[in-house]
């Protein structure tokens, strides 16, 4: 009796200990998922978000006349589309169990008030609220703790989604023009204008034609372009735009001409955008550069294959006389007696 009271006192035991194993792991792992969302926001109500590292170093994004600008950074225009993807997603992340909820578990996690990964304000017309990331349990997880709460999750979320570097949030699209919005494209000399539903190239000699992979090449190109780093509103010698290593222009479909100026850094090998169109001084990848400066006549134009002479009676292509020659060879005795 006492081996059988034994035997289920040990069982018990095993019990409460596989039981506690399996909450903490569906708390690491997030298996349990509730229908209480981590933060009671939404990213149309938010007009400003301050992310602030370690380091103390810090970003702030205001959103003014209905548009995402970046303060420090020129007022340049923030990308809309990232900022509604990254965090609209993090607002609509569902809580699991608590990994941790006392104080002292806060600087284990990195998720205190003076001790974070990352430390995300989100304000409103009325409120603000504070989130505190910290370390990570596993890969795309880290630890979050709510301001004024002592509960700490483990949520799908990375500290490098919410980036302290302006660039990463910078509207990389500010340069970009529709392919079906450029009437014209002007560079090395040449004039490419849309006719129907391509481009041709102006003045090109009888016997000569574009080469339409290249035009389309240089189509997508000066559509898309990207840029490193925007540099200011204010020009600068260094940037010897006064003499610029090219010049193209670009005739959009509303008769706008937007010219496009390329300069290299002095003493860097580095080169600088300034478009007619923009306020904003851009650094630009050097490659995309040497590319556009690969553009010539050359590489456009070609002769035109030739095409054969009409028959004027028949219409049909002329047979040259030689061709109703019969080679020797191929005369049959019954053709030689003849």
């Amino acid at each position: 009796m006492a081996r059988q009271s034994q035997f289920l006192s040990i069982l018990l035991v095993l019990q409460v200990v596989l039981a506690a194993i399996l909450y903490f792991a569906q708390s690491e792992s997030g298996a349990f998922v509730s229908n209480e969302k981590l933060l009671d926001l939404k990213f149309d109500a938010l007009n400003k978000i301050v992310i602030e590292e370690a380091d103390k170093k810090t970003l702030m994004l205001e959103k003014r006349n209905n548009k995402w600008t970046l303060p420090a950074y020129f007022d340049f225009p923030a990308s809309k589309e990232k900022l509604e993807r990254v965090f609209g997603k993090l607002f609509d992340t569902n809580i699991g169990w608590p990994v941790a909820t006392t104080e002292s578990a806060e600087k284990r996690f990195k998720v205190a008030g003076g001790d974070f990964e990352r430390k995300l304000a989100f304000s409103t017309a009325d409120a603000s609220t504070t989130l505190y990331l910290g370390t990570s349990p596993g890969f795309k997880k880290i630890h979050a703790r709510l301001d004024g709460q002592t509960t700490i999750y483990g949520i799908e979320f990375s500290a490098y989604q919410a980036s302290t570097k302006p660039i990463d949030w910078a509207d990389q699209s500010i340069l970009h023009v529709p392919r079906e919005d450029i009437d014209a494209i002007e560079i090395a000399g040449l004039s490419i204008k849309r006719a129907k539903d391509k481009f041709v190239i102006e003045g090109l000699a009888a016997g000569e034609e574009a080469v339409e992979p290249e035009i389309q090449s240089l189509l997508g190109k000066v559509s898309s372009i990207g840029f490193q780093d925007v540099l200011g509103k204010k020009d600068d010698p260094a940037y010897q735009l006064g003499s610029p290593a090219l010049e193209l222009t670009l005739v959009k479909k509303n008769g706008q001409r937007v010219a496009y100026r390329y300069g290299k850094l002095k003493d860097k090998d580095e080169v600088v955008l300034k478009p007619s169109d923009s306020e904003y001084y851009f650094s630009v990848p050097k490659y995309n550069v040497d590319s556009l400066l690969e553009i010539n006549r050359a590489k456009l134009v070609k002769s035109a294959a030739p095409v054969p002479e009409q028959n004027q009676e028949s219409g049909k292509p002329a047979v040259p006389p030689e061709a109703n020659k019969v080679a020797p060879s191929q005369v049959t005795p019954k053709q030689q007696s003849e």
